[in-house]
Order: structure tokens, then sequence, then C-alpha cells
């Protein structure tokens, strides 16, 4: 999750939007990533159906990240 949020800030590319539904065609490029890798690792979608949306460390890491780039 660390080395998503990684690329997209070094790239300057959005994180968040307006869709954060988990399998929709919009959703924003964090979770799309997100959602690509968890088709080629049991954890990272067990993680997703399991806590999406419950917790706030992605926003945390963001500003923590964003503030060293």
């Amino acid at each position: 999750m660390t080395d998503v949020i990684s690329v997209l800030t070094e790239r300057g590319l959005a994180f968040w939007g307006y869709n954060k539904v988990v399998g929709s065609p919009h959703r924003v490029n964090f979770l799309g990533i997100l959602e690509l890798l968890a088709q080629f690792d049991p954890f990272i979608s067990a993680h997703i159906k399991k806590h999406y949306n419950k917790s706030t460390i992605c926003e945390e890491f963001t500003i923590i990240k964003g503030t060293q780039v």
C-alpha cells in the first residue's frame, strides 16, 4: 500500500476524487491500483473487502508523504 502511495505522489497524480466505490469503473486512482494489485495478491484482496473505508491510515500516510515530496 505504501508503494502505491509513493508512485502516485512521485508522479503528482490525484489519490482521491468523488468516487471511492470498490469495483466502480470511475473509482479514484488509489483504489484502482489497489484493486489491480488485489487480483494477484490474496492478502490485499481480503484486506480491501474487510477494511476499506474503515480506517484513515491511508489519508494520514498521504499527508506525511506529501510533506516529503
